[in-house]
């Protein structure tokens, strides 16, 4: 029995120290399995505290979208306050635009008939203008009518011009008859490095004596370096220049010339340019020479004299050679149309 009781006793021990074996090997997993456990929990920790976090952000975002929110509301009713200011400001200004265009219509209407008075206006004073300048031409024609100017007589400094002049009078053109002048004076000022001598212009006290000077120079001055001319306004000397080529070309032709004052008759026709302005013009003392020579049989004013702006108004039947086949006209009748017959005197 002892035996079997020690043997008893030795299986219960091994078994014993068996089981403690295994227990303590598990005690040693369940350690192990505890501290992957306490990690397990550390890291579920962590990610708590990280879902927190997030969560709070998350929190701060729905704030800030409310906010948005918010003022997204708020931009939209300023969005549709603006929109009807927009459309009222639209229609308002359709409304201003319409008057404004209407009131422009109105001005523009205001301003046609304005411009249209305007240049009535502005016609019927270039009219009057033309009109008071002929006028001022004609009174300082007639003012010049008892003038005579000298040309080519020699000139000497502090001279007497009306001693030279009665001296060649007497020594030159044989005229011993006592002539009374108003006055006798040289053209311009006096340049003693200039060797052509000025002209000398000399007012008759009697017109008789003044026409009876200039047809004796015509005669007993041809072919000499002095002439004689009448004194005309400047704007009259232009015209008659103008007319000086056409009147040699009539004089090729043998036809009957007279020139009084700046109006041109040919043939007893007046003859009025086409072109004033492109008419030719020479300074030449030979142009000069012409005026001389053109003044044969120009007496006093008994035609009537018309003014270079009423010209080609006059009435009359036209030369049947002059307009009706311009090819047969020379070219320096080309410029000037007959405007009707004129008797001559």
């Amino acid at each position: 029995m002892e035996g079997v009781h020690e043997q008893t006793s030795e299986i219960s021990l091994s078994t014993l120290h068996t089981i403690l074996l295994k227990i303590d090997a598990r005690l040693t997993n369940i350690e192990t399995n505890s501290s992957s456990l306490e990690k397990r929990m550390c890291d579920i920790e962590n990610k708590m505290s990280t879902i927190n976090r997030l969560a709070e952000a998350v929190v701060s975002l729905e704030n800030k979208m409310q906010r948005f929110e918010g003022e997204i509301k708020t931009m939209k009713e300023t969005v549709t306050e603006a929109e009807v200011s927009a459309r009222s400001i639209s229609d308002m200004f359709d409304s201003v635009k319409h008057i404004a265009e209407k009131e422009l219509e109105q001005l523009r209407d205001g301003s046609k008939k304005m411009d249209m008075e305007l240049n009535s206006s502005v016609q019927s004073l270039k009219k009057k203008n033309v009109e008071l300048q002929e006028s001022i031409t004609d009174l300082r024609s007639r003012s010049m009518r008892d003038n005579l100017v000298f040309c080519g007589i020699p000139e000497k400094r502090n001279e007497n011009c009306e001693t030279v002049l009665r001296n060649f009078l007497k020594h030159k053109m044989k005229i011993y008859d006592y002539i009374s002048f108003e006055r006798v004076h040289r053209m311009g000022k006096y340049d003693e490095y200039n060797t052509k001598p000025r002209n000398i212009v000399a007012k008759f006290s009697f017109f008789q004596d003044r026409e009876y000077i200039r047809t004796q120079a015509l005669r007993k001055l041809k072919g000499t370096h002095v002439w004689v001319n009448e004194q005309y306004p400047p704007e009259v000397e232009e015209r008659r220049k103008k007319l000086y080529p056409v009147i040699r070309q009539a004089r090729k032709e043998h036809r009957r010339v007279k020139l009084v004052k700046d109006t041109l008759y040919i043939d007893g026709d007046l003859y009025v340019p086409e072109d004033l302005e492109s008419a030719p013009c020479t300074e030449e003392k030979g142009s000069l020479d012409n005026a001389a020579a053109i003044q044969t049989g120009e007496q006093s004013d008994n035609r009537v004299h018309t003014p270079w702006s009423q010209r080609g108004t006059s009435t009359g039947s036209n030369r049947a050679n002059s307009d009706s086949d311009p090819d047969t006209q020379s070219p320096a009748h080309k410029k000037f149309r007959y405007t009707g017959p004129v008797s001559s005197t």
